[in-house]
């Protein structure tokens, strides 16, 4: 299983770098920040990037990539925003454009103006977003849904369905993150990307834990009940504990100090930083993420697919000064999910 929870603090305060002035539209997000979307809105599916910089306050610098999901023809355009005089978003100028026909033109500018549209439809909510919020965005002759979530990078929003119920999905968001640094080569190298879809594989363990002796453990100011399946490691300055069935790692449970490291004690920085953490996890799926208040504890849940195709499905409570976090291949989550949620349910403070 995947090392996806250890040591998030360290990672997180290194890597991120000030954010420079921006302009109003664009406000969320930040210098180096990347979306991938899938776009079912055309005969083929399509894979569409965008990876923006920000000159200052009034413009941006965006690069558009679209991958056809089925043929693997790519193509790109490179474009500049700006506020225009009605203080409106707006294409500033397009600097490069892979098109062979004015078709193919139209095709690729359509990603600069759902940009645009994108951009207008965050602002005219964003003092609304929620954890889990769901917006109409009318047009003449139909309304598009678009669904956000505080805890979400770039602009907010997982998916854009055709009807308020979610079931006719028009564009989702596929994957994202962010670049730490500028350089002509990483401009090139996201241009150049050669991203496919991925469908998860399953595993087909439905392992099931053996009957074992229970246990309680105490870590950092909390105690768990576990039984005699799990075992205690060390990595970096924390105890994690490892669930083996059929390999040595199946499911992980670890609880991380905050304090001294960043300040969580309000629901404002939690929220901050759960968007942060989840932008810089490499593999999180967007659509799966769930996030939600239980008193003053933010909890979200989400999962990451792995280089070998498999899912983790991870959850991870953000209390004023802890990180408690479970994680589990996501088909053994699933076949013993009453067994996790009581040991999840055991975790209590001593302090």
């Amino acid at each position: 299983m995947k090392k996806n929870l250890m040591c998030f603090l360290v990672f997180l305060f290194v890597s991120v770098f000030a954010l420079s002035a921006q302009q109003k539209y664009l406000v969320c997000i930040n210098n180096g920040d990347y979306i991938y979307f899938m776009d079912y809105r055309y005969n083929s599916p399509y894979i569409k990037g965008y990876l923006v910089y920000h000159f200052d306050d009034t413009s941006s610098f965006i690069i558009s990539t679209t991958t056809d999901a089925i043929t693997d023809e790519k193509g790109y355009i490179i474009f500049t925003t700006c506020l225009d005089e009605n203080d409106s978003i707006s294409i500033q100028e397009i600097y490069a454009i892979s098109a062979k026909t004015e078709e193919e033109e139209g095709f690729y500018i359509q990603n600069a103006i759902d940009f645009l549209n994108f951009a207008a439809m965050r602002l005219s909510i964003k003092d609304e977003i929620k954890e889990d919020s769901t917006f109409e965005d009318k047009w003449d002759n139909y309304s598009l849904w678009y669904h956000f979530s505080s805890v979400i990078s770039f602009f907010g929003f997982d998916t854009i369905c055709y009807d308020k119920e979610g079931t006719k999905v028009a564009m989702e968001a596929y994957r994202y993150g962010h670049y730490k640094e500028y350089s002509n080569e990483l401009l090139d190298a996201f241009v150049a990307n050669d991203i496919k879809y991925v469908e998860p594989v399953e595993r087909n363990s439905g392992s099931v834990p053996s009957k074992a002796k229970k246990k309680t453990v105490k870590d950092n100011g909390y105690k768990i009940t576990l039984d005699e399946n799990w075992t205690e490691n060390t990595y970096g300055k924390n105890i994690s504990y490892w669930l083996e069935i059929q390999s040595y790692r199946e499911s992980q449970i670890m609880i991380e100090p905050a304090e001294g490291v960043v300040s969580l004690a309000t629901k404002e920085e939690k929220i901050s930083f759960a968007r942060l953490l989840l932008q810089l996890i490499s593999g999180v799926i967007p659509t799966s993420i769930n996030a939600y208040f239980d008193k003053n504890d933010l909890i979200i849940e989400y999962d990451i697919i792995d280089e070998e195709k498999w899912l983790t499905y991870t959850r991870i409570r953000i209390t004023d000064k802890y990180l408690i976090n479970f994680s589990s291949f996501k088909d053994v989550y699933e076949a013993n999910k009453p067994y996790f949620e009581k040991i999840l349910k055991s975790i209590k403070k001593t302090f």
